[in-house]
């Protein structure tokens, strides 16, 4: 992915550490996000397409975040530790409140997780309402990077019938077809609103104001490149999957796919023939 749009302010995007192009600190009062996809708040705060990827990591967080570099980082919960080969303790994040102000408990991540695919952990229990213990179903070298999924983001049903509520700074104020709203709370706001294009072209979002655009349309990335006041920004995370595997057709000749070999970047190239 390249996020292309006008240069923000320093602080307008988080250090290299957390990976958020997003900060509820940032210096810009307000900015608009280019959203070209997909994206149903009925189905937050699990995410269905990138777009709400994008859009719901902003509003709802897991326990635990993978940085750029793929180590784990405090998200709802600041501390965790082994009590053994298959048992976990996770210390929630003191000041975490649900955007209505509602402090939030162990017992709300285990309400958030029921019904959901928790298929690593074989019991879950809520010593105090600070602290989760997590029993595994088996010795799980992985846990924490599997509790950093989307897909175990904590949030509950808001009681005006509303998005659920998130326990991130952001909080949804406003929402159309066209545009989500969300809000940070304390003696500063700063608005960010999602500008929706689904299935449009990013070139039209920069075109309508957007501040950032992420996107890996090769025609957008060019026009952001050639236009005054916008910069393409490569992203840190991004990464390019090959398959790799025992050819079942003759191998594919290097020549016959122009600029495959360019776009793998790094230290992965193109093979000319995997055998068996």
């Amino acid at each position: 992915e390249i996020a292309c749009g006008r240069p923000p302010t320093p602080a307008a995007v988080a250090p290299k550490a957390t990976c958020d192009l997003l900060r509820a600190d940032s210096a810009t009062d307000t900015l608009v996000v280019g959203i070209p996809g997909p994206v149903d708040l009925a189905h937050a705060p699990l995410p269905e397409t990138s777009a709400e990827r994008l859009v719901f990591g902003t509003l709802y967080e897991p326990l635990v975040r993978l940085d750029c570099d793929g180590h784990v980082i405090p998200a709802l919960a600041t501390q965790w530790e082994p009590e053994g080969p298959r048992r976990w303790l996770f210390t929630l994040r003191r000041d975490a409140r649900f955007w209505n102000g509602t402090p939030v408990t162990s017992s709300d991540v285990v309400a958030a997780w029921t019904g959901r695919t928790v298929a690593f952990a074989e019991s879950l229990s809520t010593p105090d309402p600070r602290h989760l213990t997590v029993l595994l179903a088996s010795a799980d070298t992985a846990l924490l990077r599997e509790l950093a999924d989307p897909r175990l983001a904590v949030a509950r049903p808001a009681a005006n019938g509303g998005p659920p509520e998130g326990t991130t700074a952001y909080r949804v104020t406003a929402w159309t077809p066209g545009e989500i709203d969300a809000l940070t709370a304390g003696p500063r706001e700063a608005l960010v609103r999602f500008r929706l294009d689904p299935g449009g072209d990013p070139r039209d979002l920069l075109d309508q104001g957007a501040d950032l655009v992420m996107t890996g349309d090769p025609e957008a990335v060019k026009y952001a490149a050639a236009a005054d006041g916008l910069d393409v920004v490569p992203l840190p995370w991004a990464w390019t999957y090959v398959l790799v595997g025992p050819w079942v057709i003759p191998p594919i000749e290097a020549a016959a796919l122009p600029g495959l070999r360019d776009a793998v970047r790094g230290d992965v190239r193109l093979a000319e023939q995997i055998g068996r």
